[in-house]
């Protein structure tokens, strides 16, 4: 399990890894806030995260739901 040790150190733009693991095809909106947020929380906690969060929009955003 990672530890924030373990975290890299992202101080600035140039230090966010090119890595992406917030995959394309998702269904927010173009400049959704919550989407780049999403995307870069995910950068900053790396490759082996599980992201829960309650129902609300990205929920609905990121699932196929009927």
């Amino acid at each position: 399990m990672a530890t924030v040790q373990d975290l890299p150190q992202i101080r600035g733009v140039k230090n966010i890894p090119v890595e992406e693991f917030y995959s394309s095809g998702h269904r927010t909106c173009q400049g959704c806030e919550s989407a780049l947020v999403m995307r870069l929380m995910i950068k900053a906690a790396g490759q082996r995260t599980i992201v829960l969060g309650s129902t609300g929009c990205m929920y609905v955003a990121n699932t196929t739901y009927y």
